[in-house]
This record gives structure tokens, C-alpha cells and sequence, in this order.
């Protein structure tokens, strides 16, 4: 069962892996790494999921309970984190929302997605899209509101929707999910001449953001501030997937099927986007860069023990 477990994940974190000693090795700058990176989210991966929102039947793809378990659990973990920042290790008000939007933000798309269809088949990703379609949303409007209320110049309501807005709708990811969805509704195709190009976009957008990936989280070093690290990784690796399960099945009725997916997503480590929120505010940079590659190395374990339960379960 374990090394059933592992074969699934392994791939995964090979090509991060791979990507990582790339850069250390120097076969590939930092310039061309950060070009690749910048691939992967710009054009690569809209790719992928302007075509997965297009194809799928949107009324199954919606699960309700599925999406308040995992985003009630997020937001807790959230809550849980700001917390701690700011009353154990005795961080600044703005600096401790930096370090809880680490927590609330999981690598859904990264991670979360290939491991999930590795590990249970394509058919089982309807749930991880409906999950990725309101994360960037969610995620900033969450971050964004709290941060700005903490904030010691308070911005008005007008300044803060502008914010929110201006994040959201400038994500290339958000603005492949919303062609998507409006092709689907629409019931629209792309032009045969346009389809075959995307879909090897598509093709490689999943193999080239784990590469980009590794390369990135190579400019990433590891600072001192080890209890703050552990403490948002176990928060975002335990804790997340934990509270997913409990609401999942104790408050609402979610099918099985679902229910993977918004544990796994769960599980994953927190994503790039929580880097990109502590540079819009100039908050905690190195110690979330640290979070995000110590807890991207702890989710190669991790994850098989959250696989393996669900294999239990």
C-alpha cells in the first residue's frame, strides 16, 4: 500500500525536484527559470483551465457542501495562523495576516490537482476545479479585507474593492477560468484552428509549472524563524486537511469523490500566491518563502499519510 502511495506522489515531486537541482547546478538561471515560471502561470496553465471549466458539466461540478468544508476549514486555518503569529511569536498585526494567508492559501492547482488524478483518475477533478475557480477570489478577498482592516491607514471601502478587484481580475488563472466558464455556459467551441494549439498548451502546462517550480523555490533560502516555518506548515499540512474531513463529514453531506479532493487540496503546501500577497504588502517575504519550501519538502510525506487514510476511509 505505502510504496503504491508513493509511486503516485513521487512524479510529482520528482519534476520539483528536478526543476530545484536545475538551478543549483546552474544548467539554468534564474532568468530563464523565472521565463519558464512565468510560462507555466501566464499561458500554460490558463490554457488548462480555460479547457477543463469549458468541458465539464458545471451543475455536477459545483458541490455546495464540498466547497463550504473546504473554504470554512481555509478560513479557520487562517484565523488559527493569524493567531499565532501575533499572540505566541509576538508578530505586528500586518505581519501575522501575512503568515495566515500562508495557511489559508493551499497550491491547489500545482499540487492538489496532478496528485489527486494520479491518485484516483481524471473522472475525480470536477471537485479540484470547482475548488480552484473561487480560490484566487476567495483567498484575496479574505486576505486582502482582513489586511486592510488591520492595517494602521485605513483605507476606505472604494480603495479596498479596487484592491481586491485589481488582483483578481489581473490573475491570468482567474481570467482562463472565466473564458472558460463563459464558453461553457455559452455553450461555445474555439475554432478547430485554435483548439489543437491550446490543447498542447494544456499538455504541457502541469509538467512545466512543476519544473518552474522547483527553479523558483531554489531562490528561496530557509531563515531562522524555524517555530514560525513549523508552525504555519503543520497548520496548512495537518490541520487544513483535518478540519476539510470533519466538516465534510459531521456538518455536511459530501460523496466520497468530492471528498478527495478538498482533503488533498487541503494537504498541499501553501502555493506561490501567499509569496506574491507578502510582496504586495512588504510583509514577512523570506519567512513565507521559507514556509512555502520547507512545507513543499514536508508534502512529499505528508501526503502519502493523508493518501493513505483516504485509502482507509
Amino acid at each position: 500500500m505505502i510504496f503504491t502511495i508513493l509511486e503516485i506522489v513521487a512524479p510529482v515531486f520528482i519534476l520539483i525536484i528536478i526543476g530545484y537541482l536545475a538551478a543549483h547546478l546552474k544548467i539554468i538561471d534564474g532568468k530563464v527559470g523565472n521565463g519558464i515560471t512565468k510560462f507555466a502561470q501566464q499561458i500554460a496553465l490558463p490554457c488548462l483551465l480555460f479547457i477543463n471549466i469549458a468541458e465539464i458539466n458545471l451543475s455536477e461540478a459545483s458541490p455546495v457542501a464540498m466547497l463550504w468544508s473546504y473554504y470554512i476549514g481555509a478560513s479557520c486555518c487562517m484565523l488559527i495562523g493569524t493567531s499565532v503569529a501575533y499572540f505566541i511569536f509576538k508578530l505586528s498585526p500586518q505581519d501575522s495576516v501575512v503568515l495566515g494567508f500562508c495557511a489559508l492559501f493551499s497550491n491547489a492547482l500545482l499540487l492538489g490537482l496532478p496528485i489527486t488524478e494520479r491518485a484516483f483518475g481524471e473522472s475525480n477533478l470536477a471537485g479540484n476545479y470547482s475548488i480552484i475557480a473561487l480560490q484566487a477570489p476567495f483567498c484575496y478577498l479574505l486576505g486582502i479585507t482582513v489586511m486592510e482592516l488591520v492595517s494602521i491607514e485605513k483605507s476606505t471601502f472604494y480603495e479596498i474593492f479596487k484592491k481586491i478587484l485589481k488582483n483578481i481580475i489581473s490573475n491570468a488563472l482567474f481570467i482562463g477560468i472565466a473564458l472558460g466558464a463563459a464558453f461553457n455556459l455559452g455553450n461555445l467551441t474555439l475554432p478547430t484552428s485554435l483548439q489543437e494549439p491550446v490543447n498542447l498548451l494544456a499538455t504541457a502546462a502541469i509538467p512545466t509549472a512543476l519544473f518552474g517550480l522547483g527553479v523558483v523555490l531554489h531562490q528561496y533560502k530557509l531563515v531562522n524563524n524555524i517555530k514560525e516555518v513549523c508552525s504555519i506548515s503543520l497548520i496548512s499540512l495537518f490541520l487544513h486537511p483535518a478540519l476539510v474531513y470533519f466538516f465534510a463529514t459531521n456538518v455536511y453531506e459530501v460523496s466520497e469523490v468530492n471528498l478527495r479532493s478538498a482533503l488533498i487540496t487541503a494537504a498541499m503546501a501553501p502555493g506561490v500566491n501567499a509569496y506574491l500577497f507578502s510582496v504586495l504588502y512588504n510583509r514577512e517575504s523570506p519567512l513565507v518563502a521559507s514556509t512555502i519550501l520547507f512545507s513543499t519538502i514536508l508534502a512529499i510525506f505528508t501526503s502519502s499519510v493523508w493518501l493513505l487514510f483516504l485509502g482507509t476511509t
